[in-house]
């Protein structure tokens, strides 16, 4: 019996040392060979002279590249957030819940991802990372009219700008710059008190 247990208990190590890679980790994997296969693909495009391929290979490293930064950003949310559990990421197609109008923020591709805290209440996390985000969010903040006209609130989260946008049942949805990783984070619940607890998490983690 001794000895069986011996077995077991190194079955169930060898198992732990060899532990399957979760699909977070296939998808960040799969899509980080992709942009260097791209690149070098890209280089020996531009050698052949084939100057056109050699730019598509490159606008789809560049698309896959900022998927990878957007994926690291929502790991860096769930670690600074004990009190919510996160779900899986997804790449999605979304437009900001918050800023919704213009023609700004309009559907695409981003990285979506939910997180329970222990009572159950979920809050909807994005981010959004194209080159223009940052001007168009600055632009929005900073025009009155704008903010009248889409029922917008200006504030201040983790010590960086924010808009809130309330919805008519409580709900709340806020965009908040991360002029450190280049992006916006949006935070979007079904009541204030939910959303508000989630950023509470993220601003002490910028302050511890």
């Amino acid at each position: 019996m001794k000895l069986i247990a011996t077995a077991a208990s190194s079955l169930v190590l060898i198992a732990t040392a060899y532990a399957q890679p979760t699909a977070a980790d296939v998808s960040f994997a799969s899509i980080e060979t992709s942009v260097e296969a791209d690149v070098k693909s890209a280089l020996s495009a531009l050698e052949a002279k084939e100057f056109d391929r050699a730019a598509l290979l490159l606008r789809t490293a560049g698309a896959n590249a900022n998927r990878l930064s957007l994926q690291t950003l929502t790991q860096k949310i769930a670690g600074a957030a004990p009190s919510f559990k996160p779900e899986n990421a997804n790449f999605v197609l979304a437009q900001s819940s918050t800023v919704a109008f213009e023609n700004l923020f309009d559907r695409r591709d981003t990285v979506e991802r939910r997180f329970r805290d222990d009572e159950g209440r979920i809050v909807t996390v994005r981010v959004f990372g194209e080159g223009r985000d940052l001007a168009d969010f600055m632009f929005i903040k900073d025009d009155t009219a704008m903010l009248e006209k889409g029922g917008l609130e200006v504030a201040e989260m983790r010590g960086e700008p924010a808009i809130k946008r309330r919805g008519e049942n409580g709900e709340l949805s806020v965009l908040m710059m991360s002029d450190e990783d280049k992006a916006l984070i949006e935070v979007e619940g079904d009541d204030e008190d939910t959303v508000m607890a989630f950023i509470g998490d993220l601003e002490n983690a910028v302050k511890n």
